[in-house]
């Protein structure tokens, strides 16, 4: 089981990593599944507009 903290930094990781390539979005979504109710996870993704 893991502790609040634990999962925390567990999530960091992953969103990290996805963003730097050590690992891919589905594989935070699915962490994050199992730390949420109901075990549903989404992820919005809106770029920045050029200026």
């Amino acid at each position: 089981m893991f502790h609040e903290s634990d999962t925390s930094a567990e999530l960091t990781d992953l969103a990290h990593g996805s963003r730097f390539g050590e690992c891919g979005s589905q594989d935070l979504l699915d962490r994050l599944g199992t730390a949420v109710a109901n075990g549903k996870a989404a992820l919005n993704f809106d770029p920045p507009m050029d200026a």
